[in-house]
């Protein structure tokens, strides 16, 4: 069913554009309203922004106040540092000789016995040369397998091994030439008292 009206034309057609602004108003106002909307979202995000930097700055100023005090630490620091470099330096790196002569004499099988046991050490590097005799050649294999494992050591080889007798019995004569590496540096005590 259709609705009649009948209110003049005039007046219907002052109706309508009575609407029609109505609508254009109602648009603008909610276009107005978005726009501040997203304006008071923009200011409130900047507010918050400016909090957080200002924060970012009183934590930056207190490290590196912080830092300023601690700079005469880093200089005892390195100063400590160069002395301990230059102790290393002048008590050297001398192998440990009391360990040292107690690992080769654990590497010694009970078959065998050293005539001769020579080390020589300067500055970095040494030498170790061992003259010895053995009842077989498993024992003497063994030495060398010992010998080996003894971290102070590198290189070892057999130099010389004659089958010969010793004392009315069958027996090898032998020479072992073998590398000294250096020792760890001279160390200081950390921690201090109790």
């Amino acid at each position: 069913m259709d609705r009649i009206s009948l209110l003049p034309p005039e007046i219907k057609k002052a109706r309508q554009e009575q609407e029609k602004r109505n609508r254009i108003q109602f648009l603008i106002l909610l276009f107005l309203i978005f726009i501040a909307v997203i304006n008071i979202f923009f200011l409130v995000n900047n507010l918050l922004l400016r909090s957080n930097l200002d924060a970012l700055r009183q934590e930056r100023e207190f490290v590196e106040r912080q830092a300023a005090d601690l700079a005469e630490y880093t200089d005892l620091h390195i100063e400590i540092s160069a002395s301990e470099q230059l102790l290393t330096a002048a008590m050297g790196t001398v192998p440990q000789w009391s360990a040292f002569f107690r690992n080769v004499s654990r590497a010694l099988p009970a078959t065998a016995w050293f005539s001769d046991l020579t080390a020589a050490y300067s500055d970095q590097a040494g030498t170790l040369t061992i003259r010895g005799w053995s009842y077989d050649h498993g024992s003497l294999a063994d030495l060398l397998e010992r010998l080996e494992r003894i971290e102070q050591l590198e290189q070892v080889q057999l130099r010389v091994s004659t089958e010969t007798i010793y004392q009315g019995i069958d027996a090898i004569q032998f020479q072992v030439d073998a590398g000294l590496l250096s020792g760890p540096g001279f160390l200081i005590e950390e921690g201090g008292g109790d």
